[in-house]
């Protein structure tokens, strides 16, 4: 079992470093967008429908090293004022069978199971240029450095070779705010979600 300690991010669980490298990449597609809907493609089948008041950004795919493992990453992300929506759906390509989050606080949302963390990182510049996914917020306007909030969801496939991880990300001031872990409620979720279904898990 890997447990993944991620950046994000998000590739993973903890945002302490996914200080990573990372090549910009064509050759595969996991997310597939029609204005605020989204349809992941890879082991995990699934419809994600997104609330009307967030911008999206264009996808982005790139491959990813965490842990000397390979990742394919499609990252589909939305933005309102001080908030964050990412999605990434990624897979093993050497198909190792090895994701898996059951370590982490489960959750139900939506009728479907999922694992929960809630944690409040602090990032230098250097943290958000060395990870694909943080530097690509940035350029877009989102920058993680140096406080934000964060909840992220995650969903592994039965195969333990993909994933889908939902991240909300709140930018704030430590001085008008205190970010501590269990200050927002998983159910958060349903405020940038409208529905989330799944077709096929193998």
């Amino acid at each position: 079992m890997l447990k993944k300690y991620l950046s994000i991010v998000m590739m993973c669980a903890s945002l302490q470093s996914q200080l990573i490298s990372g090549e910009q990449i064509d050759d595969f597609n996991y997310i597939n967008v029609d204005g605020q809907q989204l349809k992941t493609s890879h082991d995990i089948v699934s419809t994600i429908q997104v609330n009307s008041d967030f911008n999206p950004l264009e996808p982005y795919r790139y491959q990813a090293e965490f842990h000397r493992r390979p990742f394919n990453v499609s990252l589909m992300t939305y933005i309102k004022d001080e908030h964050l929506l990412a999605i990434h759906a990624e897979s093993l390509p050497d198909k190792s069978g090895v994701l898996d989050y059951s370590y982490m606080q489960p959750v139900t949302l939506f009728g479907i199971k999922m694992f929960y963390r809630e944690h409040c990182p602090k990032l230098t510049e250097q943290d958000v240029s060395g990870a694909k996914d943080l530097a690509y917020f940035r350029a877009n306007g989102f920058d993680f450095s140096p406080r934000v909030h964060l909840q992220q969801y995650f969903l592994h496939s039965v195969s333990g070779n993909s994933e889908i991880v939902i991240t909300i990300a709140t930018r704030y001031d430590e001085r008008n705010y205190s970010c501590e872990p269990g200050k927002q409620k998983p159910e958060r979720l349903n405020s940038f979600i409208n529905s989330f279904d799944i077709a096929e898990n193998k």
